[in-house]
């Protein structure tokens, strides 16, 4: 938890730093697939000790394989990583910033004197506070509600797509699994059509349909609840893979890339940081909140109270304004220029 709280935003607002404002939200949202394909493999890892009926330490596989990937990030990072160039520049000096700049870009950049003083100004210090001033308060809130309810709705259902398949299938672990990693895989080739589609649509119309899609799923659920035993129906588990895909297409890519894409180059970490705690801190409600609810209310009317959150999200991306139209006019503007 802590390396994943102190890697993300850094992450996410390095991204936002490197890209052009056209394709900074498109390479983002990449993330959310990426996601998916993470899950898929994950679970895929436990299915043959599922096969094999070897299922006592199938957490410690699934767990450990994650080491693996973390020293591959880690390799990565201390191979490639790099102040970004706009960073550079408001925090070193000319010559530190023209290195950074072209060793990222692969440009020849020289610093020719005109006879000014290069010493660095005294370094404005930057906090949260900043965040709900009056220029960045509205932006602020909306990356909030998207980011809570956005984790509250995947980690108080999607999160839980064994415990639903489970109610359908029994104590069948194999097929468990096997709905977990197809409905995954639907959420992955969504978060892929809506990385393809960000340019298009922009990330406030992506966020509308996929948290519509999110709220017909909840609302449908709520209405039929889920049917297991002897004459098992499938359709919960279609419309859990279904909400997933809704959500992998906008609400979850919304999630992340809106606080690296609004918030200005000196706030941007501090942004990025401040979503990421609204994001965590919807997750720890879901996963609480789901299964006492469920055993307090059941299946259909805890779907219903789930779906407050993207309706809320949608009536905050309806209302609050954030500059996505003059994002989108800055593509004619010259990467020189910019």
């Amino acid at each position: 938890g802590i390396a994943i709280g102190l890697d993300m935003p850094v992450a996410f607002s390095f991204m936002a730093e490197l890209l052009t404002k056209e394709t900074n939200a498109k390479f983002i949202n990449f993330w959310q697939p990426l996601a998916s394909f993470s899950n898929i493999l994950g679970v895929s890892i436990a299915l043959p000790f599922a096969i094999n009926a070897v299922t006592s330490h199938i957490w410690r596989f699934t767990v450990g394989f994650g080491a693996v990937i973390a020293v591959v990030a880690l390799v990565l990072r201390l191979k490639y990583s790099e102040e970004s160039p706009q960073w550079s520049a408001r925090h070193q000096t000319l010559e530190q910033a023209a290195g950074v700049l072209g060793k990222t870009y692969d440009l020849n950049v020289i610093v020719e004197p005109d006879g000014s003083d290069d010493t660095m100004e005294e370094e404005q210090k930057h906090g949260v506070r900043e965040l709900f001033g009056q220029k960045q308060r509205a932006k602020t809130v909306l990356v909030s509600i998207c980011a809570f309810a956005q984790q509250l709705q995947y980690y108080g259902v999607g999160f839980y797509i064994p415990v639903i398949a489970a109610m359908v299938f029994g104590k069948d672990m194999v097929s468990t699994i096997v709905a977990t990693i197809c409905a995954q895989g639907l959420a992955m080739l969504a978060g892929l059509l809506g990385v393809r589609l960000t340019s298009r649509l922009g990330l406030r119309r992506l966020g509308l349909v996929g948290y519509a899609i999110v709220l017909v799923c909840l609302v449908w659920m709520g209405l039929i609840g889920v049917h297991g035993g002897q004459d098992p129906s499938l359709l919960p588990v279609f419309l859990v893979a279904f909400l997933l895909a809704g959500s992998s297409f906008g609400p979850g890519p919304l999630s992340k890339t809106l606080a690296a894409v609004v918030y200005p180059t000196e706030i941007r970490g501090i942004g990025t940081g401040w979503s990421e705690t609204m994001g965590r801190v919807g997750s720890a409600i879901g996963l609480f909140f789901f299964p006492v609810v469920l055993a307090a209310i059941g299946i259909k009317s805890t779907m219903l109270v789930i779906a407050i959150c993207p309706i809320i999200a949608i009536v905050a991306l309806l209302t609050v304004r954030w500059g996505e139209k003059s994002q989108r006019q800055s593509r004619l503007v010259t990467p020189e220029a910019g």
